[in-house]
């Protein structure tokens, strides 16, 4: 009886050596990564292919081979010991089952869903492949005692991992696969790169991580080759790498002569005694050099190992322009450097350079070096982001080579590969959640290490007190603010929230959904929430324009809600429990009219205020100061109603104010707002009014507490007169949560996607700003000591984090 290796195809490219077959589809089919991806085209049609699998089951070891059968096709040919036990095939509609004689034994075939298996059996093995053909040549083989496997195959078989999967590559059979993938890209490098690589795999929800060695013999160079002797080095390149470029290709390096005496070795050509350049000089007094790919167009760089060869080499150069005290200067001999380091780089046309640190920046352009400095200065560098971090942990700080990829960026360039029916699918592969890739090659006498990264971005710990703990995706955007709901069962909160297809989710602190529910249309303002049977289950509450609903925890409507209006409500529902006694009145707004409900559905007819005098700005709101309640209706006009329980003028205000369009509060015992010049505006309870001017821009915000006042203006946030100055960008209005007895003031840079929380002393918290794009709403939700909150990430996420203080 032979090996399992004696029935590879000839010309495999690709192998792949399962020790639990059953357990590496599951592992692909739970993969965050492919899950998003499984309608890209070249996934889905060899998953189709591979179908007739679902239908057999695999535990036993076994190998899968990809090879090229011809030009237009990759074959795939799967190899077990022992039979796998068939599924019952009588569920399975339009299946097809077909037994036909070959020459030298039987062949099966399944078809299922259009897909037809062939299978055959030989001694032992159970061979499995879409080629008809290739189990014939097998077949006849076996029968002429003839194998196809090399002995390095042979060999890094032995030498595989016995717990991962391993992916054995062939670089000199790899080509047909590649163009068949990427028919407009160039397969010259793999061809060039080394001999065989063997990667063991580890597939988990959150990750493809690969590590393995390659290898290449002296007889025929490879690209491997050029770094025998060249000891690895830290690379550093991502400290001068934009937060916004698509990537960086780093070379690291103990000595250059080694690597230059390999190029020229490769290159054919002897090494020249008189070559004094500045440009190798550099080089030979330089530790990594690199090429970072921006938008604006490419950088070269260079990392010396010490200060004077950047000295000297600008010395005498003519200055371009001084930009951030960075001082640029013109270059002229644009292609020494592509000479000296060809083939491994390609460094353009330069024309600029500038130093930075101990890097010397060149690119042919001087807006990508601005652009550079600008990143570097702001600290907006790969080398703080958060998902590049955790992504380098999976490799070695001295390597050979470090290539990293921005996925976003790398998906584009990818797109003009592929043939023109696959180019629109490929631009449109979901990475958002995997921003990274990342390989690695360290060379080690004879052979190299490789390693390779592709990392759910979980933002485990962004910085110092902040802890993304749940993501969230939506069918659709995010339409409206999440918000905390309480959970009555758990003593825990849950969070609610509506897309832009008026879906309204309930999602669990762990962010798994409970359900969703299609409404007629988008709720108004922010979701609530109310304990209308006075039983300690919790109900949400909201209005929608024709609609007060009440909703329990289970997604079911709440009788004898909804309430359904023929005119338009134009307001969020204001919702008051005067006495915290959950005898609570819901106030729906329709223009000028206030119409108010109790928790049974009913008109409350006590209420005497049913008609503005002109239209209502603003949802009610329900104030109390010492032991009387207010209710504030604020009118277009600028006139403000201010009543009792009943709708009697509580507080006569004479004045028509020319409001900001902020809400007013309580504050100092007065009720506050601001006027449109950014005066502070403050009604007594006996009328009176004052304005104070506080210099606050035409758009300004605040949000206020019973002593504490907060204002937005332009970039200067102020609390409780600590004055804060952020960068410009676009904010949302500050909050103010009150919790644990501590004030937290929040606000979003939505252009930036930055979210911030502050003391009420005005200094921001450890670990902030994190990522998020609206307001935020902030909670114990789990009983703990630390705070979470929920924030929008994309379009149609959500995310949840822990703050620890």
């Amino acid at each position: 009886m032979g090996n399992i290796t004696d029935y590879i195809p000839e010309n495999t490219a690709v192998l792949i050596q399962l020790n639990n077959p059953d357990q590496f589809t599951n592992d692909l089919r739970n993969n965050a990564f492919l899950k998003a991806n499984n309608s890209f085209p070249p996934l889905k049609n060899l998953n189709q292919r591979l179908s007739a699998f679902n239908y057999f089951s695999h535990k036993k070891p076994a190998l899968l081979a990809f090879s090229s059968e011809n030009e237009n096709h990759i074959s795939y040919t799967y190899i077990s010991e022992g039979i796998p036990e068939i599924k019952n095939l009588d569920s399975i509609p339009n299946r097809k089952v077909e037994t036909t004689k070959a020459e030298f034994g039987e062949i099966k075939s399944f078809t299922f869903e259009d897909y037809t298996t062939h299978t055959t059996q030989i001694d032992s093995f159970f061979i499995a492949s879409d080629s008809k053909k290739i189990l014939e040549e097998l077949l006849e083989n076996k029968n002429r005692k003839i194998t196809n496997h090399s002995a390095d195959l042979e060999k890094a078989l032995r030498a595989a991992s016995d717990r991962n999967p391993t992916v054995f590559i062939s670089h000199e059979n790899i080509s047909e696969i590649f163009l068949n993938m990427l028919p407009e890209g160039s397969a010259s490098f793999l061809n060039n790169f080394s001999n065989w690589t063997a990667l063991d795999t580890e597939v988990n929800q959150n990750m493809i991580k690969l590590d393995g060695i390659t290898t290449a013999t002296d007889t025929l160079p490879k690209f491997i080759n050029l770094f025998e002797d060249v000891n690895p080095a830290r690379n550093d390149l991502a400290s001068v790498t934009p937060g916004g470029a698509s990537g960086f290709l780093s070379y690291a390096f103990q000595d250059f002569r080694n690597l230059e005496t390999n190029l020229l070795k490769q290159n054919s050509k002897q090494p020249s005694e008189n070559n004094t350049s500045k440009e190798k000089t550099l080089l030979e007094n330089a530790s990594e050099i690199g090429v970072i790919y921006t938008e604006e167009g490419n950088i070269f760089a260079v990392r010396s190992i010490g200060s004077e060869p950047l000295e000297s080499f600008a010395a005498g150069s003519n200055l371009a322009e001084e930009f951030r005290s960075i001082e640029i200067y013109g270059y002229e001999d644009a292609q020494i450097f592509q000479a000296l380091l060809k083939p491994i780089i390609s460094t353009g046309n330069l024309k600029y350079s500038a130093q930075v640190d101990n890097f010397l920046l060149f690119s042919e352009g001087i807006e990508p070096l601005k652009e550079t400095i600008a990143e570097i200065q702001n600290k907006n560098t790969f080398a703080e982001n958060p998902a590049y971090l955790s992504a380098s942990e999976n490799l070695s700080t001295e390597a050979s080579v470090l290539w990293v990829s921005r996925n976003g960026n790398f998906k584009t360039f990818l797109a003009d590969k592929v043939s023109e029916e696959n180019r629109s699918a490929t631009k449109d592969i979901s990475v958002d959640e995997f921003p990274f890739t990342a390989f690695q090659l360290i060379y080690n006498s004879n052979f190299a290490h490789v390693h390779a990264i592709l990392e759910k971005n979980e933002q485990k710990l962004s910085s110092a007190g902040v802890q993304q703990t749940a993501t969230v995706t939506l069918e659709s955007p995010v339409a409206g603010p999440p918000v905390f709901i309480k959970n009555h069962r758990t003593k825990g909160m849950d969070v609610a929230v509506q897309d832009t297809d008026n879906n309204l989710y309930l999602i669990s602190e762990s962010g798994n959904i409970y359900w969703k529910k299609q409404l007629e249309s988008r709720i108004l303002g922010s979701i609530q929430q109310v304990d209308i049977f006075r039983n300690g289950r919790i109900q949400l509450v909201f209005a929608t324009p024709h609609k007060l609903q009440v909703i329990d925890r289970e997604g079911n409507e709440v009788k004898p809600f909804p309430l359904e209006f023929n005119d338009e409500i134009t307001q969020p529902l204001a919702l008051f429990d005067y006495d915290n006694n959950r005898k609570y009145r819901f106030v729906v707004t329709q223009g000028r009219e206030v119409l108010m409900y109790d928790r049974k559905g009913a008109r409350v007819k006590g209420f005497g205020f049913t008609k503005a005098a002109d239209r209502i700005s603003q949802q009610p709101k329900h104030i109390r100061m010492g032991n009387k309640d207010y209710i504030v209706i604020p009118e277009t006009t600028g006139k403000i109603n201010i009543l009792d329980r009943r709708g009697n003028v509580r507080v006569p205000v004479k004045e028509q104010l020319d409001l900001s369009g902020n809400h007013l509060y309580e504050y100092n015992n007065n009720f506050t707002s601001t006027s449109k010049n950014g005066e502070l505006i403050k009604i007594t309870q006996n009328g009176n009014i004052s304005k104070e001017a506080l210099g606050l821009g035409e758009n300004h915000a605040i949000d206020a507490t019973a002593k504490t006042l907060v204002t937005l203006s332009d970039n200067q946030l102020s609390i409780k007169g600590n004055t804060v100055e952020l960068d410009f960008g676009l904010y949302t209005e500050p909050e103010i949560f009150v919790l644990n007895n501590k004030l937290y003031i929040q606000v979003t840079d939505t252009q930036a996607k930055r979210v911030f929380l502050f003391d009420s002393n005005g200094a921001l918290l450890p670990g902030f700003p994190v990522y998020g794009t609206s307001v935020i709403d902030l909670n114990n939700i789990d009983g703990d000591r630390n705070l979470e909150f929920v924030v929008k990430g994309e379009d149609d996420t959500l995310l949840l984090y822990e703050v620890k203080e």
